[in-house]
């Protein structure tokens, strides 16, 4: 029997239509990326990158069926990112303001922001420096513009030299922090210079006697890594008083994990008569500049930027950071004082 061509084109169709829903049924499309499997662009603050690199490393080779690409910013430059770019996910060290929360608001749902870890500015000297020994007060002076030699930020100092002060960038989250938290605002030493990086602070730093840098403790911390142990054999770390008001201001700290727990979470000690711990006295302050390390989450759902934040906030995550001399936030690290 002869078909004519109304026939044969509609058996055409239908057979098409036949292998259309046979592949669909098959295959659902692109799969989306779970808590612990797919792909997730992700973005960090710069001066993060040696403790984000090691959460990033330990999630993918715990969980083999995902990818993280992350990128790298300076603070204003990653805010701006997850405002207006695609991406989702930030790690950085603050939180969203009351100016971009209505804009996130019309891009995702409400983010979600979870603490991660705390760690600390630290102020970095050539290893030849003498002058290691800083207050809190003298360090606004210097960065206001009101001191600008050795002898004046360091009162055991002979040297009179002026003093090359070094932040890894214009737009970087360690000069917004001390903006911030002196309240310098407009009246920010014009002399202060800026590298591209942390990495090149502290190479900067290691090659001027009177260079005085500012980093975050992640660079300096792990003994363990070799770049980070590479850094501190080129630098000293500086030790720091806190406000005179404070007291025991007459103290200097550096910025070590156990003087951030002291701060964060004061010490205990045991009290017989009630068989409980009892924080000592009030709040300990002793290193001045710590900051806390927050993930910001506008993801809407539970994919794997979500996965890898729980990680992070996880007892592998907040092992992690304690190894790098970060002070965990999820698991707290508490100070205990023993007595007989």
């Amino acid at each position: 029997m002869k078909m004519n061509n109304l026939t044969r084109n509609s058996l055409f169709i239908s057979f098409a239509v036949l292998a259309l829903l046979f592949i669909s049924c098959g295959d659902s499309g692109p799969k989306r990326d779970t808590a612990t499997s797919g792909h997730v662009r992700i973005a960090a603050d710069e001066t993060l990158r040696p403790i984000v690199s090691e959460w990033v490393n330990a999630f993918q080779n715990l969980y083999t069926e995902t990818k993280v690409d992350i990128d790298y910013f300076p603070e204003k430059e990653l805010f701006n990112r997850l405002i207006h770019d695609s991406i989702n996910f930030v790690i950085a060290t603050r939180d969203v303001t009351p100016e971009e929360l209505p804009i996130l608001l019309k891009k995702e749902d409400r983010p979600r922001v979870s603490k991660l870890a705390y760690e600390a500015i630290a102020a970095i000297t050539n290893l030849s420096s003498k002058d290691s020994l800083m207050t809190f007060e003298s360090i606004s002076d210097l960065l206001t513009g009101k001191s600008t030699r050795w002898n004046q930020l360091c009162t055991d100092s002979k040297n009179q030299n002026e003093i090359q002060i070094i932040f890894d960038n214009n737009g970087s989250s360690i000069l917004r922090y001390f903006i911030d938290t002196l309240k310098l605002k407009s009246k920010i030493n014009p002399n202060i210079s800026s590298a591209a990086s942390c990495k090149e602070v502290i190479q900067a730093v290691s090659k001027s006697k009177n260079a005085l840098g500012f980093v975050n403790l992640a660079w300096v911390s792990n003994g363990d890594a070799a770049e980070s142990q590479s850094f501190l054999n080129s630098i000293q770390v500086a030790k720091i008083s806190p406000p005179a008001y404070i007291k025991g201001g007459n103290y200097f700290y550096r910025p070590y994990i156990a003087h951030l727990a002291e701060q964060i979470y004061p010490p205990h000690v045991y009290d017989n008569s009630t068989g409980t711990y009892k924080m000592v006295g009030d709040s300990t302050y002793t290193y001045p500049y710590i900051r806390t390390i927050y993930a910001v989450n506008a993801e809407g759902r539970v994919g794997l930027a979500t996965g890898f934040a729980s990680f992070i906030a996880g007892e592998k995550g907040q092992r992690i950071a304690l190894q790098a001399g970060l002070l965990p936030a999820t698991m707290p690290v508490r100070p205990v004082n023993f007595t007989k």
